[in-house]
């Protein structure tokens, strides 16, 4: 029985019509479920029941088989933090701060480059990086210590991060994320390129209504090297647009799996296994590039990995992420 869901169609034009009613990762999963012959009814947009041969699996999001305690500790930054470091993972160094002072003095600690983040999951969520100037780190502190009786401070490790995705005990994909940035063709303007980045963009599931667009520094940025909005770049020329890593300001997530090294793998896998009852997460680390050795350490791990940015890349090959999930989570009923 095939749900309105998939229809056993994953096209990004079916899962973008699809999005107001069903979670992309979800319709993702549901397709792979169908495939292998199972039923899906849908309970809302996150939650769905697969059916077969009599046992069933509940879904939330892309959930199935983890327990409720290992995607509650995923949600409490500081809780994480204490199970990693007790299974032996690389964190980056951190404080618990409660007072603007205190957050100076950890800043020092750290380098002068910190990230803050929520020290509970009842807390408004901070996850803000690369903390650099005084200035800055008085306005957020005064921002978030209104709401918040204390906020985590970390250390910024400078480096190449990747996203690496864990299901059950084995690494399946990775991707990197890359600043909104165009790649000349020889014929084409830089807004021009822009036009054509932005069709492509509409028409990924990921990076839908998230158009790149000129920054404050971009025009600046222009200048130094001679260009403007009518300049052609030359076919392999790059010009980054905008600095910023969000998706909402142009940046994307590229493939990275061939990328991957035995050392990140392993301490991916790791990350997960410091969590039980967890099985399916994305985990995010960065490979310092202090010194001259390549040291890796784990910055989050997601119990809740938006699976569609490795489906739809913005470079790189697709990964299916969500059949992984289906024949783990089958598996283990």
């Amino acid at each position: 029985m095939f749900t309105e869901a998939s229809s056993l169609d994953i096209s990004s034009e079916a899962i973008i019509e699809k999005m107001g009613r069903y979670g992309v990762g979800p319709q993702l999963i549901a397709y792979e479920a169908e495939l292998d012959e199972a039923t899906v009814t849908w309970i809302s947009k996150y939650v769905f029941l697969c059916e077969k041969a009599g046992k069933k699996i509940l879904f939330h999001d892309v959930r199935g088989a983890d327990s409720y305690a290992a995607n509650s500790v995923t949600d409490r930054r500081v809780l994480l933090r204490k199970l990693l470091k007790h299974a032996g993972v690389n964190v980056p160094k951190a404080r618990i701060v409660k007072s603007l002072n205190a957050a100076k003095r950890a800043r020092k600690a750290f380098g002068g480059t910190l990230s803050l983040w929520s020290t509970s999951a009842s807390a408004k969520n901070i996850n803000i990086g690369k903390v650099s100037s005084e200035r800055r780190l008085e306005r957020e502190l005064e921002k978030h210590l209104e709401t918040n009786s204390s906020v985590l401070t970390e250390e910024h490790i400078e480096g190449s991060v990747y996203r690496v995705m864990v299901v059950g005990d084995k690494v399946v994909a990775a991707l990197s994320r890359r600043p909104a940035t165009l790649i000349g063709d020889g014929n084409s303007t830089i807004q021009e390129l822009i036009e054509i980045k932005n069709q492509a963009r509409d028409l990924n599931p990921c990076y839908r209504n998230k158009p790149i667009r000129f920054g404050r520094n971009t025009e600046s940025d222009m200048q130094e090297r001679g260009l403007t909005v009518d300049s052609i770049l030359s076919e392999g020329d790059s010009f980054e647009v905008r600095s910023s890593l969000a998706l909402a300001a142009g940046a994307e997530f590229v493939d990275a799996t061939d990328d991957l090294t035995p050392a990140l793998e392993e301490i991916a896998i790791q990350a997960v296994a410091s969590i039980p009852g967890l099985e399916v997460a994305s985990v995010d680390v960065v490979i310092s590039s202090k010194g001259n050795d390549a040291v890796p350490y784990v910055l989050d791990v997601s119990c809740d990995p938006n699976i569609a940015v490795y489906h739809y890349p913005g470079e790189g090959k697709q990964s299916n992420i969500a059949q992984q999930i289906w024949k783990h989570a089958a598996a283990s009923i």
